[in-house]
């Protein structure tokens, strides 16, 4: 029996194993909120404190108790893991840096696409940043490369911090081959007539492959992964450096 918070910055099938893990009638999960006790995503987010209490209560009835993909500070919930009995904080991550930035960069794209105003600012202001770096290397500023570099920053530095706040990381190529082996390492063991399953979901890789610059994605973020680092902490990660980092954390 646990509260466990499994973190990830997404693009790692997040929702599948969320809706895998909930099979257990035992476990109470929540997934992408800061609201243990309302799914609903303009639920309002509560402190980290908050959403602590309402796992340790609900753990009454329910057990296990798992959060997943929340996004709090990592700190907030490395040091609750490390103070508070049961508590325990897993990562998630793709085993496939490229991948995982893809997704990311895919998600990014087709929110700008649907109207969110706020991408628009963050591609504008990475495309005023790196324009000229992107010209050195032979690609075009424009929405794949910087939406591209959007997504290495985010993955890259995320799962950094997550390699080494997280107990554990578990990565996602490795759960859908074997959810039940996940979900005994995690601590769930489940009555016999529990079937653990992985259900396919719908990528945002998919929703692109109607636009004409879907075909360069691949090849965009392979010319990006070997010209740019990301910073964290006051070191330079590359993609290769992320993936040993999160090796040997899982």
């Amino acid at each position: 029996m646990a509260i466990i918070f499994l973190e990830s910055r997404g693009f790692s099938a997040t929702h599948v194993i969320s809706d895998m893990l909930r099979l257990d009638r035992r476990t109470a999960v929540s997934h992408g909120v800061k609201n243990f006790n309302d799914s609903n995503p303009q639920a309002t987010d509560l402190p980290f404190e908050n959403f602590l209490a309402q796992m340790k209560e609900k753990q009454k009835k329910y057990g296990n108790c798992i959060s997943v993909h929340s996004l709090y500070e990592q700190s907030l919930i490395s040091k609750a893991a490390a103070t508070t009995p049961d508590v325990k904080f897993y990562g998630l991550a793709r085993e496939s840096q490229k991948n995982q930035i893809i997704s990311c960069m895919s998600w990014a794209l087709n929110n700008l696409l649907d109207g969110r105003q706020g991408f628009m600012d963050i591609l504008s202001q990475i495309h005023l940043s790196h324009k000229e770096s992107l010209n050195k290397i032979g690609l075009a500023s424009n929405l794949l490369t910087c939406s591209g570099l959007y997504a290495m920053t985010e993955v890259l530095r995320y799962n950094a911090t997550l390699a080494l706040h997280a107990e554990r990381v578990f990565l996602m190529e490795q759960i859908l081959e074997n959810p039940k082996r996940f979900a005994q390492e995690i601590g769930i063991m489940s009555p016999d007539d529990v079937e653990f399953k992985i259900q396919k979901g719908n990528s945002h890789k998919e929703k692109l492959k109607g636009y004409n610059f879907f075909s360069d994605i691949d090849n965009t973020i392979t010319i990006l992964m070997e010209n740019f680092s990301t910073e964290y902490n006051g070191n330079l990660f590359k993609v290769a450096d992320v993936e040993a980092l999160l090796q040997k954390a899982s």
